[in-house]
């Protein structure tokens, strides 16, 4: 019983992460490439988005986002953030 269980945990573990829940989706809204710096937790990378471009990453309890000019700033799990001329912004 615990086997028919432990499948059904994970199709339904599957289903969720597959839906793109406690997820952060980034668009390039502007006319140039960007590369924005990622970190949720104890990890860090980079995502270069070309014009358009959007990208969606795992995140936790909320994410920090920085552009090369230094601005930044922290956005939760299903957030939609659109990176404009001018910073961030979230989709409505």
């Amino acid at each position: 019983m615990s086997t028919v269980t432990s499948a059904g945990m994970l199709a339904a573990m599957s289903l969720v992460l597959a839906s793109g829940a406690n997820a952060l989706t980034i668009t390039n809204t502007r006319s140039d490439s960007v590369t924005v710096t990622f970190s949720s937790g104890s990890d860090s990378f980079e995502i270069a988005l070309d014009p358009g471009e959007s990208a969606t990453e795992a995140c936790g309890e909320g994410c920090l986002l920085k552009l090369a000019d230094g601005t930044g700033q922290t956005f939760h799990p299903d957030d939609h953030v659109l990176i404009e001329e001018d910073g961030f912004a979230t989709a409505e």
